[in-house]
């Protein structure tokens, strides 16, 4: 996501980073039992035909590309963390503490090998590093993985559906990034798809995910 942030639009990336409920969607029924209805497939097409226009071209898509597979791996890493959670009583705090540590190693091998420029300690960098250190990261992911720990893996995934809303129009509003009638088509067509796909999981009722046998219903 941060690298196609520096090539591309903030709010266009944020839109295609958080397509991640459609791929968890398409994931959970073969992989979790989470079975999608009809309404929610059309929803998925829909917004699909907006990740088309949104992205464009494909020579001026790169950055479109992969923020797409950040949405993806996110979503993969949903479906993980559910999967682990059937089989396993992990404490998901422990779990993604861990997670972050080896992420951010792999990363501190990354920036020593790849040349760039020196960080410049001034203000606005500290508050910067300091806001996603503390508030976007470390309560945010502790708040994702009571969320992952309570809900069925889509229905979870709903709830992140304010995120690029709030990105494109923060993005227009305090970086001047007006989306081209393209970028703001595919937009509307994505924020439209997954409305649809969270009101059908609301009317329908999400399918809650089989829980795992206690030991006093395993004696009865």
């Amino acid at each position: 996501v941060t690298w196609a942030v520096v090539s591309a639009g903030a709010g266009q990336i944020a839109m295609l980073s958080y397509t991640m409920p459609l791929w968890v969607s398409l994931l959970a029924w073969p992989l979790l039992g989470e079975r999608l209805r009809w309404p929610q497939a059309v929803a998925i097409a829909i917004a699909f035909v907006g990740v088309a226009c949104m992205i464009g071209p494909l020579k001026q898509g790169v950055p479109s590309l992969l923020a797409l597979i950040a949405g993806i791996a996110w979503a993969i890493g949903v479906i993980m963390i559910k999967r682990v959670q059937r089989n396993a009583d992990v404490d998901l705090y422990v779990l993604t503490t861990w997670q972050m540590l080896a992420a951010g190693a792999a990363l501190l091998v990354v920036a020593l090998l790849v040349p760039g420029r020196p960080a410049v300690w001034n203000e606005p960098f500290i508050l910067a590093v300091a806001y996603n250190v503390l508030i976007a990261t470390a309560l945010g992911y502790a708040l994702w993985t009571f969320v992952l720990d309570n809900l069925p893996a889509r229905e979870a995934s709903m709830g992140t559906l304010t995120n690029p809303i709030i990105g494109a129009i923060g993005a227009w509003i305090q970086l001047g990034e007006v989306p081209t009638l393209l970028q703001g088509t595919g937009m509307a067509i994505v924020a439209a798809g997954l409305l649809i796909l969270a009101l059908t999981d609301r009317s329908n009722g999400t399918a809650r995910e089989p829980q795992r046998t206690s030991d006093n219903e395993k004696a009865g």
